[in-house]
């Protein structure tokens, strides 16, 4: 009876060491996978992590590009609008001095016909003066004193 018992320990021992054995082997089996599993996903975060890094430094270079030539179209565009704006003060005061220019004209023209008027009248006063006709003397009185406004 004895040796059945003792049979049956052995056994029972033989088999709680190879279920040890089997969970020991189970179990590193186990760890191994976790550390390839945690490995994985190290290398995943590591290349997520530079992909995007990538990607910042790429927006990053294509945005200072972009804010660069924002500002040199900014600043074309304040100086057309200098040169227009210059080119519209030059044309007024072109068609300002134009104006002027055609007033003096015209205020010159009729001066000089008031004064061939004067010189007209001047030269019959003279012409009368020379026969001896005294009576247009006042005439000439009247416009050398300005009565006779010819501007």
């Amino acid at each position: 009876i004895t040796s059945s018992y003792d049979l049956d320990i052995t056994n029972a021992n033989n088999k709680i060491t190879k279920l040890d054995q089997s969970a020991k082997i189970t179990q590193e089996l186990q760890k191994k996978k976790l550390e390839q599993r945690e490995e994985f996903y190290r290398q995943e975060i590591t290349k997520a992590v530079t992909t995007h890094h990538e990607q910042l430094v790429q927006n990053r270079s294509f945005y200072n590009r972009r804010i660069e030539q924002l500002e040199d179209q900014l600043s074309k565009s304040r100086e057309m609008c200098l040169i227009r704006e210059r080119q519209e003060l030059e044309n007024r005061v072109t068609r300002g001095l134009t104006k002027m220019s055609n007033k003096a004209d015209v205020a010159a023209f009729h001066m000089i016909m008031f004064l061939k008027e004067d010189i007209g009248r001047l030269q019959k006063v003279i012409d009368s003066l020379k026969e001896g006709d005294l009576s247009n003397v006042n005439k000439v009185e009247e416009m050398v004193m300005g009565e006779h406004n010819t501007v």
